[in-house]
């Protein structure tokens, strides 16, 4: 959680990037058997924060985590609230809810860093929180708001998985598991789909934005376009974990963006 990140290729965490209902958290649930097979030591955001418990111990692990890293990530909080408040969130309560997303993965990652030897999946992390933040801002995405946050956060240890699908098909995907509605699933196809339009260019802000760091060092590009369209989850995760294995994790260099077609 240094100021200074690590050179790029140093990959401690596997972070997914894509719109609901794109299979991030299917093939990141993939990935982790795939490199426990491979016999890399593991953890996942679901792991570490309870995604699948019940609401109250949910909120209640969440609570914990970002408590135990309030002094270590105090910085990181407060910058990531006022960023949040800078995008011009429509009510008070849609800041409270992005900031608090920001400060559970803030949180999250200083508790992956603490695994020493350990490779962090992480299906929603700190660029799905930023897209979160973008969902209901009133201001047009800014790359530069964000940048010093994602390099003090470490970025530049995590291979980014860009899960790529066609807006259509995430939001019928995120409309059939997604039982209590979201700005992006509450409503026809026809009255969101420029919502849904929306948010897919922020993501590929976000992945340029990514790119754009990584080419400011000479260590090269650490990102992979999962096109998941037609491809079984276990197969695009055997595809990431070969090239992570490839390149080898905690300490060599990736040497080059990989494209994971359909």
């Amino acid at each position: 959680m240094s100021p200074k990140p690590p050179a790029f290729g140093l990959i401690k965490f596997v972070e997914f990037v894509g719109l609901p209902g794109s299979g991030k958290s299917t093939i990141a649930t993939c990935l982790e058997a795939e490199l426990k097979l491979c016999g890399l030591q593991t953890v996942s955001r679901t792991s570490i924060l309870a995604d699948t418990a019940p609401f109250f111990r949910r909120h209640g692990r969440r609570f914990w985590v970002v408590a135990r890293n309030a002094w270590s990530c105090r910085d990181l909080y407060r910058r990531s609230f006022r960023y949040a408040r800078q995008s011009g969130q429509e009510t008070v309560w849609d800041l409270a809810k992005v900031s608090w997303n920001l400060w559970t993965v803030i949180a999250l990652i200083a508790e992956g860093e603490r695994r020493q030897g350990t490779t962090v999946i992480v299906d929603q992390g700190l660029l799905q929180a930023i897209w979160s933040v973008q969902l209901t801002a009133t201001q047009p995405f800014s790359p530069e708001l964000w940048k010093d946050l994602l390099l003090a956060t470490g970025i530049r240890r995590a291979l980014i998985a860009n899960i790529h699908t066609d807006i259509k098909i995430a939001h019928i995907r995120a409309s059939t598991r997604n039982s209590n509605g979201s700005r992006l699933t509450d409503r026809p196809w026809r009255d969101l789909e420029r919502q849904w339009e929306a948010a897919a260019h922020t993501v590929a802000d976000l992945v340029k934005l990514v790119r754009e760091l990584a080419d400011s060092d000479d260590s090269g590009g650490h990102i992979l376009k999962v096109e998941n369209v037609d491809v079984p989850p276990e197969e695009a995760a055997r595809e990431i974990a070969s090239a992570l294995l490839q390149n080898r994790v905690h300490g060599k260099q990736i040497q080059s963006r990989t494209d994971l077609m359909a």
